[in-house]
């Protein structure tokens, strides 16, 4: 919709003023307008935007304020390996004290291994509880790394 209202073609226009569902549609798009938190979104890209800023001001997002600079660090997801079993992975983006806490004043958001606010951070980064996974993770990356160099001579 938005294109269209933007069209500077003279047969669009006309269209566009003249067509009840246009202005029912530019109505029900503009009136009132749609909000994401204060953001008030004109556009897809504008949505995208607010999404994302939302997403990293969040405790399970601050942390991927850079990621669309390196999108290679998501491979891992996708490329079989399983260097992060299932059930950690469901534990380390789900199960954090820091969601669990949301909207519970009294309930602790401390790790019960270490001490720290349990975030998704804490528990994929710094937790001893999740050191041995994590050091195994990169071992295999580093033995990737190698095969591949030496391959190359």
């Amino acid at each position: 919709m938005e294109r269209v209202t933007k069209s500077t073609d003279e047969l669009i226009e006309a269209m566009v003023r003249s067509s009840t569902t246009s202005r029912k549609e530019l109505a029900r798009c503009h009136d009132p307008p749609i909000k994401v938190g204060q953001t008030i979104i004109t556009n897809r890209q504008a949505a995208a935007v607010a999404w994302s800023g939302g997403l990293i001001r969040s405790a399970d997002g601050y942390g991927l304020s850079a990621h669309q600079q390196v999108p290679f660090v998501h491979g891992w997801v996708t490329d079989g390996t399983q260097l992060l079993s299932g059930a950690n992975y469901i534990h380390a983006t789900v199960a954090t004290r820091s969601r669990a806490a949301r909207g519970r004043p009294l309930a602790s958001v401390r790790c019960d291994c270490c001490g720290w606010t349990e975030t998704l951070e804490h528990v994929i980064q710094v937790c001893p509880r999740t050191g041995r996974p994590r050091i195994k993770r990169h071992d295999a990356l580093m033995d990737k790394l190698l095969l591949k160099m030496e391959n190359r001579g």
